[in-house]
């Protein structure tokens, strides 16, 4: 069976960390009704009912506006002020602490890095009970090039108290090797358990396991299945690999000759999938930065020399 090549494209999902997105940390306190409504609203209508229950003192919106203020904002008071907020919201909430590490770590409270300081604040955040800390320590510990065995040993723990990211990057060291022994059977069971949550690189990679058998048997549909749940959690550039697996659907019983032979190949190519091909590989186009661009425009240029003249959709 032809197997259609995925090829290694530069990132070009929304980051994950504070300074891109607002979302209630997993394993987090509660946040209250008019904190979430509240929240609901930053996007569409603006921050101001945030900042306004901040203000009032609710800690769950401080801890939230100051992420907003700390990370989204250039102006040294907005960042001091929404360091404030974390300080204050992280006597008594997890996720206010862990961001207040975040801030530490790049250099949003003072102006500068310090991840000393980083490390002791997600250190506070684990102890409070949340698993993202645990393996948010661990990674600054990897940065710094310090003490590699607890690094792991801290984000598998963060990953049996459940957390999502934390089973994320676990994984990774195990399909990787690095730091621990290469196991892609280990590496598959974290995986599992952070595509059950949603996590969209979890599903992302998971999906490349199965494409390629990799530990286990490959299953393409299984592959196409968890590249779908990755773009729908947002990560576009899983759009090109959906268009490769159905390309590889597509031309799957062609021969050599035929794909060579485009005028062949045509007669027995499924129309139907290859416009399915050309729509995904149109939407990763959409999203791509320039240096992607180019990889994907050879992808449709090939696509349609498959084209029949009187097909409709796709293209």
């Amino acid at each position: 069976m032809r197997r259609v090549a995925i090829l290694a494209f530069g990132l070009w999902i929304a980051a994950t960390s504070a300074q891109a997105q607002i979302s209630v940390v997993q394993g987090a306190p509660p946040v209250t009704d008019e904190t979430k409504a509240a929240l609901g609203k930053v996007r569409a209508d603006g921050s101001r009912e945030l900042y306004q229950l901040a203000e009032a003192g609710r800690i769950d919106a401080q801890t939230y506006a100051g992420v907003l203020l700390a990370f989204r904002s250039d102006a040294e008071p907005d960042k001091r002020k929404g360091c404030g907020y974390l300080e204050a919201a992280s006597a008594t909430r997890s996720d206010a602490m862990h961001f207040l590490g975040e801030a530490y770590q790049y250099g949003r409270c003072g102006g500068r890095i310090d991840l000393e300081k980083a490390i002791t604040t997600f250190h506070k955040a684990g102890d409070m009970g949340l698993g993202k800390s645990r393996c948010a320590e661990g990674n600054v510990l990897l940065e710094l090039g310090r003490d590699q065995a607890r690094a792991v040993r801290l984000c598998t723990e963060g990953a049996e108290m459940g957390d999502a990211d934390a089973q994320t990057d676990v994984g990774n060291f195990y399909l990787s090797g690095r730091f621990v022994k290469k196991d892609a059977v280990a590496a598959r069971g974290w995986y599992e358990k952070a595509v059950a949550q949603g996590h969209r690189n979890a599903a992302y990679t998971l999906g490349q396991i199965y494409w390629y058998g990799d530990g286990v048997a490959k299953d393409t549909a299984k592959a196409a299945q968890l590249w779908r749940l990755a773009y729908d959690q947002g990560r576009p550039d899983a759009a090109v690999l959906l268009g490769d697996e159905a390309m590889e659907r597509a031309t799957r019983k062609l021969d050599a000759n035929q794909l060579a032979a485009v005028g062949a190949g045509e007669a027995a190519l499924d129309q139907a999938i290859l416009s399915e091909a050309l729509d995904w590989y149109e939407k990763a186009l959409a999203a791509a930065p320039p240096q992607s661009r180019g990889q994907i425009e050879d992808r449709i240029k090939k696509a349609k020399l498959f084209k029949r003249p009187d097909s409709k959709g796709g293209a």
